[in-house]
């Protein structure tokens, strides 16, 4: 006897974490995201331009992050991308409807629970999964 099966898989982590970045409004983000790929651009160029990665840096600072791993771009001995090894990173967001994820999440056990956009923070639907 044949038998159907379904499976459903989901990135959990871009559920629950996303950027900061995607908590703004369309407008702001796109300009952000703009600054950020100029100033991965400006790292890859040779040789640096201090003063301009270190603007890129402000327009960007709360939303992305540059993880330096060798010579910090403060560094007098560093002059391009040979002597420098690192990357731009977005920040996480922690947002409260975010928290409310992970909590029906985490108990959801073999139900999937969804928060309903009504208002009462207390309301849920809950459907069993099979």
């Amino acid at each position: 006897m044949p038998t159907n099966l379904r499976l459903a898989t989901f990135n959990c982590e871009n559920l629950f974490n996303r950027p900061k970045v995607f908590e703004v409004a369309e407008s702001k983000s796109q300009k952000i995201l703009k600054d950020v790929a100029a100033l991965e651009s400006e790292l890859r160029r040779d040789p640096f331009d201090k003063a301009k990665i270190k603007s890129l840096l402000v327009k960007v600072k709360g939303f992305a992050k540059l993880n330096e791993v060798r010579a910090h771009l403060t560094n007098k001995d560093v002059k391009g991308p040979a002597d420098f090894s690192g990357w731009v990173e977005l920040i996480r967001g922690n947002n409260t409807r975010r928290r409310s994820r992970e909590h029906g999440a985490r108990d959801c056990g073999s139900e999937c629970r969804r928060h309903l956009p009504n208002g009462n923070r207390g309301s849920h639907r809950t459907a069993k999964i099979s």
